[in-house]
């Protein structure tokens, strides 16, 4: 697959060499989220990125209460995880969840 909205996402930053890409372009998959399902969850630790292509996802911090606080939206053509939690190896402290498909 060449995944024509992430190359062209990612050209706004640098040119990428097609070999480069079809390198990267191996590590990437598919993947569709239905309204209302998670794409990260509170404590996960999978360190997934995505790439919104269609849809829109809010991305929330959960309380001790269970109460949900929107941090932010995530629209087509942007990335989307729970990037510091990643990058710290920790468990997910924010929901990401599709609200349109």
């Amino acid at each position: 697959m060449t995944f024509p909205e992430l190359q062209q996402f990612f050209s706004q930053y640098s040119d990428i060499p097609p070999e480069e890409w079809t390198d990267f372009s191996t590590f990437v998959r598919t993947q569709f989220i239905s309204r209302d399902e998670s794409f990260i969850s509170l404590g996960d630790t999978n360190g997934h990125i995505g790439f919104v292509v269609k849809g829109l996802f809010r991305v929330c911090y959960i309380d001790s209460d269970g109460g949900r606080f929107i941090r932010n939206f995530c629209a087509e053509g942007t990335l989307i995880s729970a990037y510091t939690e990643a990058l710290q190896e920790k468990p997910a402290e924010i929901e990401i969840q599709a609200i349109e498909h």
